[in-house]
Order: structure tokens, then sequence, then C-alpha cells
């Protein structure tokens, strides 16, 4: 196992490997999960009927969460930056659409990869189907209504926003992205190393000894896999030690998951070395195949805001599939959750790899 020892220390011993493997994976993961706040909810409330129904909306809100001054044509841009959690509308005109018994609703926005916004979204609107009742009952009277309302609004019916489950979860499920860039990153890198070798002729002075191509072949691919594994744990304990990320009750199941992402990270790697001439072309075609992976996969936002024939193309790349796998395992208690997931990436794992093996056959000849 000389060249699988070999290929570990050469990869240690390149800073560039290093910051390509932990540090730049960990700025991103530090920043987003640095960014959250734990203890409110961000929400914002453009008020365009400004009645008296539509301030008690925004005061009731304001008392339950953190609320963001905003335009409505800042909404999409707030929420992908993760400066709000929930945006809601009220059209002009609701309130006396309301009183008239119109079935009217409030415009809310939310980033549906999350649930944080679940119980400002089921408190609206179960308060909205009561004054809808109430507004019923006092059969178009506007002057009734405001009274109804009063006694309403000095009722008992209190309310206080939390997310389900956990917002740590959240925001660890969102830093996930950043550890599938950097396996991608490092994977991708790393390979490139065989160029090297055949560049700087170590590659034919190895075959001066006893081994074969396939062992020549096996040992690259397994000092890669190896390193990808390990920046995995790596990344893994420090987000969870230091960082206090909440992996949900299924930690072993999204480990399993990054392993098999890991193996794919690799067998591209082998791809693309096996597609360039040299360690530039190498590179060229490593810049253009991470970031649009990335981007299409949800690395950087949820695939839910992109538009649709962007989502089914997203559907062909392994990033789609190791995050649903990841999003699915965040809220299950087992393997056989994400079986499916699993199952792809191992598919696209092999395609890449025996695409590799025919295109070297093809270089060889």
């Amino acid at each position: 196992m000389s060249i699988f020892i070999n290929n570990i220390k050469r990869i240690i011993r390149d800073k560039g490997n290093i910051i390509n493997m932990i540090l730049t994976p960990l700025i991103f993961i530090m920043f987003i999960m640095g960014n959250g706040n734990i203890n409110k909810l961000n929400a914002a409330v453009i008020d365009k009927d400004n009645t008296s129904l539509s301030k008690m909306i925004v005061n009731m809100i304001n008392s339950n969460v953190n609320l963001k001054d905003i335009k409505e044509e800042e909404i999409n841009e707030k929420l992908l930056n993760e400066q709000i959690d929930y945006a809601l509308v009220i059209d002009k005109g609701f309130t006396e659409k309301i009183i008239k018994g119109e079935d009217v609703k409030l415009r809310g926005y939310k980033i549906k990869e999350t649930n944080i916004s679940v119980p400002i979204n089921i408190y609206i609107n179960s308060f909205v189907s009561s004054i809808k009742n109430i507004a019923k009952s006092c059969g178009g009277d506007s002057k009734k209504f405001y009274k109804a309302l009063e006694y309403y609004e000095d009722g008992s019916f209190k309310a206080e926003f939390k997310p389900l489950g956990n917002r740590k979860r959240v925001l660890t499920y969102s830093s996930l992205g950043f550890v599938v860039m950097g396996m991608l990153i490092f994977s991708l890198t790393s390979s490139n190393l065989s160029l090297e070798d055949k560049r700087n002729k170590t590659f034919y002075r190895v075959f001066s000894a006893p081994i074969s191509t396939k062992s020549y072949m096996f040992q690259n691919t397994l000092s890669y896999y190896v390193l990808s594994i390990f920046q995995t744990i790596i990344l893994f304990l420090f987000m969870i030690k230091v960082l206090g990320a909440d992996f949900g009750p299924n930690i072993k199941s999204i480990f399993i998951l990054f392993s098999a992402f890991s193996l794919v990270a690799v067998t591209l790697g082998f791809l693309i070395s096996s597609i360039s001439k040299d360690g530039r072309q190498a590179g060229a075609i490593t810049s253009l195949v991470i970031t649009p992976m990335c981007m299409l996969g949800g690395c950087f936002w949820p695939r839910e805001i992109m538009p649709k024939f962007l989502i089914e193309i997203s559907n062909f790349v392994p990033t789609t599939w190791v995050l649903k796998g990841a999003k699915k395992a965040f809220f299950s208690t087992g393997i056989w959750d994400i079986k499916y997931e699993l199952l792809i990436l191992l598919l696209f794992s092999a395609v890449f790899f025996l695409l590799g093996i025919i295109r070297k056959a093809d270089i060889d000849k």
C-alpha cells in the first residue's frame, strides 16, 4: 500500500489542500450557524390596508417575533439571505372584504425548506379564521364588527411562536450545503495528483516496480476516499463540539449518506482526471463543474426558489440527492428512510467510475 500512504502524505503536506479540505467550508459554516437568532424568529409585515384590524395583526406578530422593516420588493432577497424567516403582506381592502364576508386571505412568504415559520403561519391562519366567523355573525355591520373585535382582543387568545423542532437543526441543515461544496472542491482538486505524476514522469517510474495499473488506480482512489471521509468527520465534529450543531436523532444515517457522497466526489474527480490532458485543463473543468452542481443541488439556497425547469434539471446532479437525503435523515430514525437517496448516489459513483475507466482505456491504446 505504498502508493496509498504516499498519496495521503502528499495531500496533507500541501497547505492548499488543507484549506480546500477544512478551512474553506468551515468559514461558510461558521457564518451560517453564527448568523441565526435562536431565541426569536425574524419576520416582516407589509401593511397596505392600514386599518384597525391590520394594525392589530401587526401588533400581535410584533409581540412574538423580531419584526423587520422592509419593502415588499425586498422579501425574496431577505428570505434568501436568512435575514427574515417569514413575511406577511396585508393587501389594501383586506378588512373591508372580511367585514363583507368575502373569502380573503393574507399573503405569506417563507422558505419551503425550513419549518421555522410554521408556527407563525398556523397562528395567523387561526386568527383570520376567527375574525371571519366574527364578521359573519355581525352581518356586514362594521360598527358591530369592531366592537366584537375589541372583546376578542381583550380575551385570552394568546400565543407564543416557537420553531417546530429546533432552529439549530435548521441552521445545521442549511450549513450542510457548504460541507458538500468543500467535499467536491477537495476531492476534485486532489484527484489531479495523477496528472501531476504523469507530467513529472513519476507515473512511469512507479511501474518500474512490481505494481499493476489496477493496483495503482485502486490505491489512488482509496487514498482520496479515506481523506474525504476524514474531512467529513472533522467538519461534523467541529460543527457539533464548537458550533453546537444539531443533527437530529439520526446522525449515523447522515454520516453514511455523506460517506456515499464522498465516493461520488472521488469518482467524479477520477473521471475529470481521465478526460483531462493536463492539470490546467482539469482545473478548468473542475471549476466549471463544482459551482453549477452546488447551485443546482441546493448547496447555496433552497431548490424551491429556482424556476421549475432548473428544479427538474437539478435531479440529474448528485448534490441534490445528498441534501434531499440529509433533510429526510434530520427528522427520521432509521437508515431505510434514505435508502432511495443512497442508491442514487451509489449509481452516480458507479457511472462516473465506469466512464473514467472507459476513457482511460481509450487514452492508453
